[in-house]
């Protein structure tokens, strides 16, 4: 059975929405405990680079169903990508890298940076300004690892010859680190997810997959266990919604529209709001919180809706296929 290609499946935007506020408080427990001290609880907040995880499963299965249910053609798909991706990140990458220049003691992780990877997100080293744009890197690499084998019409020939390059090949570099495998979780779950299959057992199978990493250390040399967890609980709970048995609130969804400003902007936000909220370990981490989710949001709906929705003026899109999974 298909989907309704008129539908948008909430429960992905949800899902982008949690993964990108797992990677806010991430970020936010070394500000907290620096500037705040520490507090019981905080710790936890140190597994939020799971959200990662979450993004790449979402992303390999988004890409595909998008793909797939418009019909698009290479140059479509290409555009599509630069618009969604690159568009957005480009005004947020060069101001991280004005301000990293001007004042290399802002940001907490003083990695070392580079223009070419800052203004292409291409798979080399030095990284980007933005630190969260190393994930950028290996979903723009993705995008063009897809791209090349689906319009080739090799696609599952080309992706099994990536999968056993990343299972065999040396793992020290983004083209072939196993974090990659993730996106190919995403891509498997929805093509039983546009065959209907699944079962509620996923369900638990997805929680006993997330206490074993608990119990083991749950520490990022294990994500994969995080990402297959993430991959059986989005397959189990997008077949829900689409049988009528979930609903998800719109403030979610709304939320999940904004992840993309969220993850770029929160790094920005963080430094100036811990700084500015004083040393009260609650209150600093309320205004945080509060400080990059508000900037989020204003993100969103006065540049990344607009930058979009002018690229996209030119194009007319019939109303039943205007939207797609996951906004992308």
């Amino acid at each position: 059975m298909e989907p309704d290609s008129r539908r948008i499946i909430n429960v992905l935007q949800a899902g982008r929405a949690i993964a990108a506020f797992m990677v806010l408080l991430h970020h936010a427990g070394p500000w907290v405990a620096k500037l705040g001290g520490h507090f019981h609880g905080l710790g936890i907040f140190g597994r939020g680079f799971a959200g990662v995880d979450f993004f790449f499963v979402l992303s390999g299965f988004i890409i595909y169903h998008s793909t797939v249910e418009k019909k698009r053609t290479l140059m479509d798909y290409a555009r599509a990508r630069f618009r969604r991706v690159m568009l957005p990140y480009l005004p947020i990458g060069v101001l991280a890298a004005l301000i990293y220049t001007a004042f290399p003691a802002y940001p907490y992780e003083a990695d070392r940076w580079g223009w070419l990877a800052t203004l292409t997100l291409l798979p080399v080293q030095p990284a980007p300004a933005l630190t969260v744009a190393w994930t950028l890197q290996h979903e723009m690499l993705f995008y063009f690892i897809f791209g090349l084998c689906y319009f080739s019409g090799y696609m599952w020939f080309g992706l099994a010859v990536w999968t056993a390059a990343i299972l065999l090949g040396p793992s020290g570099n983004i083209p072939l680190a196993s974090i990659n495998l993730e996106f190919l979780m995403g891509i498997a779950v929805c093509v039983l997810y546009r065959r209907g299959k699944g079962h509620w057992l996923l369900l638990l199978v997805s929680a006993a997959l997330l206490i074993c990493w608990v119990l083991l250390g749950a520490r990022e040399e294990q994500r994969l266990i995080v990402g297959l967890a993430c991959a059986c609980l989005t397959l189990q709970l997008s077949l829900m919604e689409r049988r009528g048995r979930i609903t998800v609130p719109a403030w979610l969804v709304f939320m999940g529209s904004a992840s993309y400003a969220l993850y770029l902007t929160h790094e920005l936000v963080l430094p100036a709001a811990a700084r500015l909220a004083g040393h009260s370990r609650i209150l600093n981490f309320a205004v945080c919180v509060v400080a990059c989710l508000s900037a989020a949001v204003a993100y969103y709906w006065w540049v990344e809706r607009r930058l979009i929705a002018r690229k996209s003026a030119s194009r007319v899109t019939p109303p039943t296929t205007r939207a797609v999974s996951g906004q992308k």
